[in-house]
């Protein structure tokens, strides 16, 4: 199945549990476990999605600044899945 196609609830995420690892993105003061986490979505996005996930960076406000180099519905789906990735840390530690 293509990535694109797959939604938070393909991932077992409710709304409520997406929210919660945004939070945890945002409050976390580990940036290296949020990485790790995403490196597993896609290692080559890393920067991307931490600003994304991190900074409320939008893929188009990143294109405009020059660091996108993909679409944005495939950009989207690889955050879905950097999210479903750092919601398993966050179950992993008990957070």
């Amino acid at each position: 199945m293509d990535i694109r196609a797959f939604k938070y609830s393909d991932y077992g995420i409710t709304k409520a549990e997406e929210q919660k690892v945004l939070d945890y993105c945002r409050k976390t003061p580990n940036e290296a476990y949020i990485k790790a986490a995403i490196s597993n979505a896609n290692p080559e996005m890393v920067e991307q999605l931490y600003k994304s996930l991190v900074h409320r960076a939008s893929h188009e406000t990143m294109d405009r600044d020059g660091d996108m180099c993909i679409e944005a519905k495939s950009f989207y789906a690889y955050r879905r899945k950097a999210i479903y990735e750092i919601y398993c840390l966050i179950t992993l530690l008990g957070e």
